[in-house]
């Protein structure tokens, strides 16, 4: 069973037994919540087709620095992550995240997350 499951039978458990989540569980529904909000962000900024292609198989964490979705390209790894200020793409670069853009909150922003991942490959 996946974390993500299992997190979602939590809830439904406290819904339906009116029983209160432990601490970690407020936690982890909290961080949930803001990796949904991601999601959604991405939704809006991001057509399908592209979707698809970068973020099928990605993997979705929290971070200390905000919600987080890492995702290949070939051979490379990338990490793009929102905070309450920016979206910010980073390369990860033997087990480190090097920072490529702050990409803008706007209808632009598919745009130049395409063109960064690109120029980051022909690096």
């Amino acid at each position: 069973m996946s974390p993500t499951l299992a997190r979602f039978i939590r809830l439904a458990r406290s819904r339906i037994y009116g029983t209160e989540l432990g601490e970690d569980a407020k936690v982890a529904a909290q961080q949930a919540e803001a990796i949904q909000q991601f999601k959604l962000f991405l939704t809006a900024n991001i057509q399908l087709e592209v979707r698809i292609e970068l973020l099928l198989g990605s993997e979705w964490e929290w971070n200390p620095h905000g919600r987080s979705v890492r995702f290949k390209v070939d051979e490379h790894t990338f990490v793009l992550q929102q905070s309450d200020q920016d979206c910010r793409l980073l390369h990860r670069l033997q087990g480190r995240d090097v920072p490529l853009a702050v990409l803008p909150a706007d209808n632009s922003f598919e745009d130049h997350l395409l063109v960064t991942i690109d120029d980051a490959m022909k690096a």
